[in-house]
């Protein structure tokens, strides 16, 4: 019987020693590993960390630049709309200065005749300060027409009637003839000066189109009602209409169909705004304008405002 005898202990303490360096080869390369993503984790936080700094250094930017061109297109539309208004001005003034003018060449004849009729110099007199006091009234209607007011409830009716006692006159030596259809008065919430200057860029543009256009019916026709909640105001022309091909951006600043010299394509873009600022709407459409048995196309826009009673 052979009995065989084989020695384990440098074999057990081989394999020990490999097993320990292969334990410490794997921890190390955890090690590194850890160190590895971790340095890179870090070089990503502080990547993301720059980027979002220069995000908001652009937004900023970005911000910044949108206020100065919101800022400068306002002050556009008011020196437009003061232009406007320094027209109208002229128109509302020619009536009374001409009567002026007649009775200061009346009194100065009685005066070179030698003929002193105190009561006829008195009714000149008294004729020249009524004039005076009309064109000062005109002056200071067209002078808070820009002041700043708070958002109350008014009467878009109303409203409508004020900016045609100041501006009508213009249409009026145009031409242009302005229908208003009011069924019930509506009041609405909003602020009723830059509502007077959505009107008054609305219908500018009208007068503009059918200047240039000459069309058959020189009519602009202003509509208000109601529709459960909401104030509606439609402005129609008939005119022709909006070009297709600049329809979905005519609200867009600087967009405009006119030469340069007659418009800057500001004004719909303030007027939709102003709208907006109440939670209202202003949108355009080309409609069909049926008078007698002829259809005349032409221009709408509808501005909807939110009731408050």
């Amino acid at each position: 019987m052979l009995e065989v005898i084989t020695p384990l202990e440098e074999d057990l303490k081989a394999n020990k020693l490999m097993r320990d360096k292969i334990l410490t080869f794997i921890a190390l390369v955890l090690f590194i590993l850890v160190i590895y993503y971790s340095i890179m984790l870090l070089r990503r936080e502080n990547e993301l960390l720059t980027a979002n700094e220069f995000l908001d250094t652009k937004v900023k930017e970005e911000v910044e630049k949108n206020l100065e061109k919101e800022k400068l297109l306002v002050q556009q539309s008011r020196t437009a709309a003061m232009g406007e208004m320094i027209a109208a001005i002229t128109h509302q003034w020619k009536q009374p200065l001409n009567t002026i003018s007649m009775a200061n060449s009346a009194i100065s004849l009685n005066i070179n005749m030698g003929d002193f009729d105190s009561k006829y110099l008195t009714e000149q007199t008294h004729c020249v300060e009524n004039q005076i006091k009309y064109m000062n009234t005109t002056l200071d209607d067209f002078k808070n027409f820009f002041k700043v007011q708070p958002k109350s409830c008014f009467d878009i009716g109303n409203n409508v009637n004020e900016v045609l006692r100041l501006i009508g006159k213009v249409y009026e030596t145009q031409n242009i003839n302005i229908v208003t259809e009011f069924k019930d008065k509506i009041y609405v919430d909003g602020y009723p000066n830059e509502f007077n200057q959505v009107l008054i860029n609305i219908l500018n543009n009208a007068r503009d189109v059918i200047l240039e256009k000459d069309p058959d019916i020189k009519d602009i026709t202003i509509k208000t009602y109601k529709e459960n909640k909401t104030a509606v105001m439609t402005i129609t022309d008939c005119a022709g209409g909006i070009p297709e091909d600049i329809m979905h951006n005519i609200f867009d600043p600087y967009v405009t169909t006119k030469s340069d010299e007659k418009g800057t394509g500001i004004g719909l873009d303030m007027s939709r705004s102003i709208i907006k600022k109440v939670d209202g709407t202003l949108e355009v459409k080309n409609v069909i304008t049926r008078i007698g048995d002829i259809g005349h196309s032409g221009a709408q826009f509808i501005i909807k405002l939110h009731k408050c009673n």
